[in-house]
C-alpha cells in the first residue's frame, strides 16, 4: 500500500532527474566553450609578444667556390710585412673624444622659455626638439620679452651637450649666448627663445 500512497513522489523524483542532468551538461558546455575562448584569445596575445622577442640570427656559411691565389699578392704582403718591421717611429696616438652625436639626448631635461613675447614660440622649440631627440622638455614664459637671440644655459656636468644643441638648434634659430653656469635650477639646460 506504501507504493500507491505515494506515486506521484516517485513520478516527480524520476522527472526531477533528467532535468537537472540536462542543466549540468548544458553548464559544463557553455563553461567549457568559454574557457577554450579565454584561453585563444589570451594564449594569442602572450603568443605575439613572445613572437616580437624574438629576432632572427643572420648565418655565415664559407663559399664552396675556392678563391684563386696569386703569387704575386703574397710576394706583396711579404715585403709589406717586411717594411712595417723595419718602421721603428712610433706613431702618435690621440685621446679619444667622445662624439656629440653619440650623446643621449633624453637624458636631458630641459626648460624652454618664451623670452620674444611671440605667442607660441617655446611650443615650437619644444616640438622642434623632441624631433631631435630630446623628451624631457617644459616650455614656459622668460622673466621678460626683451631676449633678442637664443641664450642656452647648461649645468657644469652636462657641459658636454652643449656642443650637441648648438649644433641642434643653429639651423633654424640663431644662438646669442651660452654658459655653462646654470647651478639652482631644477634642469639641466635653460634656453631662453628671443625675437
Amino acid at each position: 500500500m506504501e507504493e500507491s500512497a505515494f506515486p506521484r513522489a516517485k513520478e516527480m523524483h524520476t522527472k526531477r532527474r533528467p532535468k537537472a542532468l540536462i542543466f549540468l551538461v548544458i553548464f559544463l558546455l557553455v563553461l567549457s566553450g568559454l574557457i577554450f575562448l579565454g584561453s585563444r584569445f589570451l594564449g594569442t596575445g602572450m603568443e605575439e609578444d613572445e613572437r616580437e622577442d624574438v629576432l632572427p640570427t643572420a648565418v655565415i656559411a664559407p663559399s664552396s667556390t675556392p678563391q684563386p691565389e696569386d703569387e704575386e699578392s703574397s710576394e706583396e704582403e711579404e715585403s709589406i710585412e717586411d717594411d712595417e718591421e723595419k718602421n721603428d717611429d712610433p706613431t702618435p696616438t690621440t685621446k679619444p673624444t667622445i662624439s656629440s652625436s653619440s650623446l643621449d639626448r633624453s637624458s636631458l631635461r630641459i626648460q624652454v622659455l618664451n623670452g620674444s613675447g611671440i605667442q607660441g614660440a617655446a611650443s615650437e622649440m619644444n616640438t622642434f626638439l623632441t624631433e631631435q631627440g630630446y623628451t624631457d622638455i617644459t616650455t614656459g614664459n622668460a622673466d621678460s620679452f626683451e631676449y633678442e637671440d637664443v641664450s642656452i644655459s647648461v649645468k657644469s656636468t652636462k657641459s658636454n651637450f652643449l656642443k650637441q644643441l648648438e649644433t641642434d638648434l643653429s639651423d633654424s634659430y640663431t644662438i646669442g649666448g651660452t654658459d655653462t653656469s646654470l647651478s639652482s635650477s631644477e634642469y639641466d639646460v635653460v634656453i631662453i627663445i628671443g625675437q
